[in-house]
């Protein structure tokens, strides 16, 4: 399995936007070939940072997701963003 964690923190007047817009992320993930689960969190300490949990059957698979609209979904975000988005990955066995 392959982990990833993708850390957003929007400005605080466009939240309602990038939560709906992840959350139809998230949503349209959990449908995709190899797609074990697709998670959306709010921190607890700052309702402005929210954090996009995944799990991918293979490494193949997670670089399909990589390679789709996600990516391109994220980047078009980056204006309602106060910083850069920060994605980690983990694999495991």
């Amino acid at each position: 399995m392959f982990l990833t964690t993708v850390r957003l923190r929007g400005k605080s007047a466009k939240r309602k936007e990038i939560l709906m817009t992840l959350q139809e992320l998230s949503n349209r993930m959990k449908s995709d070939d190899g797609c074990v689960k697709a998670d959306l969190y709010q921190d607890i300490n700052d309702e402005d940072i929210l954090y996009l949990l995944e799990e991918w059957q293979s490494r193949g698979s997670l670089h399909e997701h990589r390679e789709s609209e996600f990516a391109a979904v994220i980047r078009g975000m980056s204006s309602l963003l106060v910083d850069s988005v920060e994605i980690k990955q983990a694999g495991t066995m």
